[in-house]
């Protein structure tokens, strides 16, 4: 009832020229208790998302997190997932609190398919300006002379003194080739794909800019296959239209238009820019939509957007294996795992593995951590994500990981967060100015407070990047950090060795973020192997 007033409230209380209020205060879930903001609260219990049973904080998240961090994480989630897959019949599948989702799901991608619509029409106008035909020679044989005369083959052929039959040739423009037969067919697939679903009556309407968006594909396809000025091409083309894109006559014409072009008999580029269009257009698999497929995008939900974030995660890590030369199977569906060799082992990484008391693991409760590395039937390590930007829920998280740990009986865990454990960037002004004095402090023992202060002041509003070198091992960016058991100098009572890493993982694209990934990747692959002794 209050959804799009909540969120213009959250947002005037955020922008710097109304309430000014940051985000990690507005998302305290305390917030609402305070007495200003009564009639806030009592709207929030009135919306959708309180009965969803969504926490302030989560609600605040949706609202003001940048969209484009969100895309980011996505776009590299799905960039991965199609480099990594072995089949175009291979899908992720995620299970959020919405239903089940498959990656990729062509119809939610759309965007995608815009986007190859949008190529096609630049390379078919391309091509059919200049568009490649064979030179053959024909050869003909009679009382005509047609062409150039091959007087060896007349003279073999003649009986009489002088020929009066001759062997000729002339070269024809063949235009019928396979690289043209391709470029007809792409359209078609647009035509065909595009008129289809336009006729699906889907569960969840798809919307309308999608809808103009496939009649617009549909009308200027069709207008190609009704115009297109060789009509011997056209025809040609027709033996293949009711053939998927994948069929082996398809594929047949593809190789066949590869060796003409290796073999230089094709010298226009725009015809290697289709065989990659193909490619493409395949890996949509826009043909496997149905009416029972999902229109709604999968960051149309912040519940999905924390699954997308443990997508992510894991993808990189078979990225990470891969770029090592490790990775020797990688399952995705159900039972998604992939899997490398160290020492002479397998090692299995699973996503969202079930443990149960049932099948010997669990010692009390049914626990599924995100991400569990086995060898055999013996756990190593066990890590969970935890999409939180709110530094108030990471002992809640953290309190979660050390009941896998003792429920599943393993001696290692790990938490990865997209903002923690904290840097430079993440501290408020007044830990900045904290910071600062003590390093300060120690660094001149003689300036006086008011003078160190005045110091601090100078640069507690920069950004890490822009901190004078010296300034930058106060809080540089650290991707983990690591708890372990017993403490040094104390003896463990009843556990043994355990430890517990925070690591942190940002799904954005700077420099930082992306060399904080490369770190925590290599940290949470150290903490599998290093275990492997344990059970060897």
């Amino acid at each position: 009832m209050f959804e799009k007033e909540i969120q213009q409230e959250i947002k005037f209380l955020n922008n710097p020229n109304n309430g000014n209020i940051k985000q990690s205060v507005l998302a305290d879930d305390f917030f609402l208790d305070l007495p200003q903001y009564h009639e806030l609260k009592k709207k929030f219990r009135e919306t959708e998302y309180y009965s969803r049973h969504w926490k302030w904080h989560q609600l605040v998240r949706l609202v003001l997190e940048p969209q484009q961090t969100r895309q980011y994480m996505y776009d590299r989630l799905l960039s991965l997932l199609l480099k990594h897959r072995r089949s175009y019949d291979e899908y992720f599948i995620l299970k959020t609190q919405e239903g089940i989702h498959q990656l990729p799901n062509p119809l939610a991608d759309l965007n995608r398919l815009e986007i190859l619509y949008e190529r096609y029409f630049q390379i078919y106008l391309d091509i059919k300006n200049k568009i490649h035909f064979d030179y053959p020679k024909k050869e003909y044989k009679g009382p005509t002379i047609r062409g150039a005369i091959n007087w060896n083959n007349t003279i073999q052929n003649s009986s009489t003194e002088f020929p009066i039959e001759f062997v000729s040739s002339i070269r024809q423009k063949e235009f019928e080739t396979s690289e043209n037969i391709l470029l007809i067919l792409c359209a078609e697939w647009l035509f065909r794909e595009s008129s289809r679903l336009l006729q699906i009556d889907f569960k969840e309407p798809i919307s309308e800019y999608n809808r103009s968006l496939l009649s617009e594909i549909s009308q200027k396809t069709q207008m190609i296959l009704h115009d297109f000025p060789f009509k011997s091409i056209l025809n040609e083309s027709k033996r293949y239209w009711n053939l998927s894109s994948s069929d082996p006559r398809i594929k047949q014409l593809e190789q066949k238009t590869k060796q003409r072009i290796n073999q230089r008999l094709v010298r226009n580029s725009n015809y290697v820019k289709i065989l990659e269009w193909i490619d493409d257009f395949r890996s949509l698999d826009i043909s496997r939509v149905t009416d029972s497929t999902p229109t709604r995008h999968i960051l149309d939900s912040l519940e999905n957007v924390d699954t997308v974030y443990e997508a992510w995660i894991f993808l990189e890590f078979v990225e990470f294996l891969h770029e090592k030369g490790l990775l020797i199977n990688l399952k995705l569906g159900d039972k998604a795992h992939c899997q490398f060799e160290y020492r002479g082992l397998i090692v299995t990484f699973w996503y969202e593995k079930s443990f149960s008391q049932k099948e010997g693991h669990a010692w009390i409760l049914l626990h599924v951590p995100d991400f569990t590395a086995m060898v055999n039937d013996e756990i190593l390590a066990i890590f969970d994500a935890k999409n939180y930007s709110n530094t108030g829920y990471y002992s809640e998280s953290q309190n979660k990981m050390l009941a896998y740990m003792n429920n599943l009986d393993t001696s290692f865990g790990a938490l990865i967060y997209p903002n923690y454990p904290k840097n430079w960037d993440d501290f408020t002004r007044d830990e900045r100015m904290q910071q600062l004095v003590l390093f300060l402090d120690t660094k001149n023992s003689e300036a006086t407070n008011n003078e160190i202060k005045n110091h601090a002041r100078k640069l507690v509003d920069l950004a890490w990047i822009d901190l004078p070198k010296e300034y930058q091992t106060i809080a540089e960016p650290v991707a983990f950090r690591k708890f372990e058991h017993p403490i040094p100098g104390k003896k463990a009572r009843f556990h043994f060795e355990q430890s517990l890493s925070l690591i942190r993982m940002p799904p954005e694209q700077s420099e930082i973020a992306i060399n904080l990934k490369n770190q925590s990747l290599q940290e949470i692959f150290k903490a599998i192997v290093s275990r492997i002794p344990l059970i060897a």
